[in-house]
């Protein structure tokens, strides 16, 4: 995820140029079905997301659905009926991107406009409405209730929620519409959490913005909030980063996989004592990474996956509901002092039984969704709004394709 200048979402990494598919199927107990085939979009664009009780994607031709929670209208269906499989989102529009946040979800447009729907800045769309923008975009995130674009000259704007400054306009008022980030730099890649947000620039340094009360922000230091991007520590060059719930997560240009900020569930995958650390410390095992997608909700317990160089996949960090695709290793509290379920925490990276040659992954912290090299698209977790696209809202700890759209 996150090659420069592409308009992918910050959770979501495609390792191949192809086009892939989700498709219906069955699964069985170690795995997913070879059946199938509606076409999702080429790698040059995000095909899967994962948010709060939802997920979204689009189709080859730009065509988007989401399922799963709707309370809020964040499917984008026009009602606020959740969807246990794919519902078309509502209108005629055609998306290059699209990306899941809490209680919102956002879309761009093949015009470089950005459409969000369900509820940010005190606002709610019940199908996608165009943001009013100075600029137009050439990537798109969102996360939390906040979003932000780059334009193809790599500037950043943001908007939405901002009471940590997540916006990284200097200030902490609520934005609903696009205002440039405070800085002069540009940048290749964007990604958003839950109340903070990093990008690259083209050097490969990182810069993160907004809450940093765990140490998400990465910058040595107990500043509770940063209104402005502030250099990750360290001097780690990164070829992306993940923005998640209250840490952030990165990857060497070597491969290297580095996680900060909270680590109360073992979302770090870190060989790490304490509960959060405010600088990058390296994840756990000998994994070359092409990718790591830090985990993305309304929640303090996530998961975290990566994908290696080889498109093998491992996941880490809670798992109580399956969203590593397993069971739990420890007790998070071992690691949190906060009482929690018997083995409900996964330590270190862990190879995810059932998928192979994965080229998308997408974590949050109720369920977890890849997309498969050979036009496969299968989810795991709790899947009580039906958020797994399956059809039903029956959960799985193991991988199970998506029903076709």
């Amino acid at each position: 995820m996150l090659h420069h200048r592409n308009p992918l979402r910050p959770r979501l990494t495609c390792i191949a140029s192809l086009a892939f598919a989700a498709v219906a199927g069955s699964c069985g107990g170690d795995g997913v079905s070879p059946e199938g085939g509606v076409t999702l979009v080429a790698s040059a664009a995000a095909s899967i997301a994962t948010g709060q009780l939802v997920t979204c994607a689009l189709t080859s031709v730009g065509q988007g659905y989401c399922w799963g929670a709707n309370n809020l209208s964040q499917l984008g269906t026009g009602s606020t009926s959740d969807a246990p499989a794919p519902a078309a989102l509502a209108g005629t529009g055609t998306y290059q991107a699209i990306d899941v946040g809490v209680g919102v979800s956002c879309a761009l447009g093949r015009d470089g406009i950005a459409y969000c729907w369900g509820q940010s800045s005190g606002v709610t769309n019940a199908q996608p409405t165009a943001i009013i923008s100075p600029v137009k975009f050439a990537q798109l995130a969102t996360g939390g209730p906040t979003s932000c674009g780059l334009t193809a000259e790599g500037a950043a704007y943001c908007w939405g929620g901002n009471q940590y400054g997540q916006v990284g306009n200097n200030s902490v008022d609520v934005q609903a519409n696009p205002v440039p980030v405070a800085t002069t730099l540009k940048f290749t890649s964007i990604s958003v959490g839950l109340i903070h947000a990093c990008a690259l620039t083209s050097s490969n340094d990182a810069y993160c913005w907004g809450h940093n009360g765990y140490g998400q922000l990465g910058i040595a230091s107990t500043l509770a909030i940063s209104t402005v991007p502030v250099l990750v520590a360290g001097g780690i060059k990164f070829k992306m980063i993940s923005a998640g719930g209250a840490y952030t997560c990165g990857v060497t240009t070597a491969g290297a996989g580095f996680c900060w900020g909270l680590n109360n569930s073992r979302q770090l995958g870190a060989a790490l004592a304490q509960a959060q650390t405010p600088t990058p410390y390296p994840v756990s095992g000998n994994v070359v990474f092409a990718s790591i997608q830090a985990g993305n909700a309304n929640n303090i317990n996530m998961p975290t996956c990566g994908i290696s160089t080889d498109a093998e996949l491992y996941c880490w960090g809670y798992t109580k509901d399956g969203q590593t695709g397993g069971t739990g290793t420890i007790q998070c509290s071992a690691v949190s002092g906060i009482p929690s379920d018997p083995l409900d925490c996964v330590l270190s990276p862990t190879k995810v039984a059932g998928v192979a040659k994965v080229v998308a992954v997408s974590p949050t912290a109720s369920h977890t969704c890849a997309m498969l090299e050979d036009r496969r698209v299968a989810c795991w977790g709790d899947n009580s709004r039906g958020q797994l696209g399956t059809g039903t809202t029956i959960s799985s700890s193991v991988p199970v394709i998506v029903r076709t759209f």
